[in-house]
């Protein structure tokens, strides 16, 4: 069905609502990244089909993000560099126990994640010189 839109319309796709369709994705509320799996390794039987999130984050058709490999590649590059570099973990309590942070979003037009507190120390003496 083809829908005659005026020009110089502004659209706006909900893709959170997109994402979070229970058709998709099984539980699509609760994080589980074992569901992007039968993404990259095709030996694992699912009983739907994999959604890939990479079709909705950078636009669609004509209007994709030109830039979309770049973006892709440097926070790959940035995650990696991160996570070689620092030890992350939620903060403890006075047991020793981790205490695991809320997650929190705005509720703006556009949602984002509200920061979350974790501790941070240098994976080695190596990476310590390198933030000198």
């Amino acid at each position: 069905m083809v829908i005659p839109l005026p020009r110089r319309l502004t659209a706006m796709i909900n893709v959170e609502q997109v994402t979070r369709d229970p058709s998709l994705s099984e539980d699509p509320d609760r994080f589980n990244p074992d569901r992007f799996l039968p993404l990259f390794d095709k030996s694992i039987k699912c009983d739907m089909p994999p959604f890939d999130p990479i079709a909705h984050t950078f636009g669609f058709r004509r209007r994709i993000c030109s830039r979309m490999n770049y973006a892709d590649k440097m926070l790959f590059l940035t995650m990696a560099s991160m996570l070689t570099t620092f030890d992350m973990k939620p903060p403890g309590d006075d047991a020793g126990w981790d205490i695991l942070p809320e997650v929190r979003f705005s509720s703006h037009m556009i949602r984002e994640a509200l920061p979350l507190k974790f501790s941070r120390a240098h994976s080695s003496v190596h990476a310590s010189g390198l933030m000198q």
